[in-house]
């Protein structure tokens, strides 16, 4: 079984902008959720790479700078890392 993110043709690639007056959670909700994805979805190497470039896009169309996505990616494992360890 193949996982993929189904994007519509006319996809637009704007979200709430990093220097939109909202609050900064406001602000990165899309991009959380499109990190979360990549994290959850089971997709190949490929569809991940190509998932993550489309991310990039989005997040440099934006205004924001592509190493918040480096960022919560390591906020992400560090979490995960800090469950497993109170679970096990």
């Amino acid at each position: 079984m193949v996982f993929d993110i189904y994007r519509k043709p006319p996809a637009s690639d704007n979200i709430i902008s990093n220097n939109s007056c909202q609050s900064s959670e406001q602000n990165l909700a899309a991009v959380l959720y499109f990190t979360n994805s990549l994290n959850t979805y089971g997709m190949d190497r490929a569809e991940k790479q190509r998932e993550r470039e489309i991310t990039k896009r989005i997040v440099s169309s934006n205004k924001f700078h592509t190493s918040a996505l480096n960022r919560i990616r390591s906020n992400k494992t560090n979490q995960t890392q800090r469950k497993t360890k109170t679970m096990g």
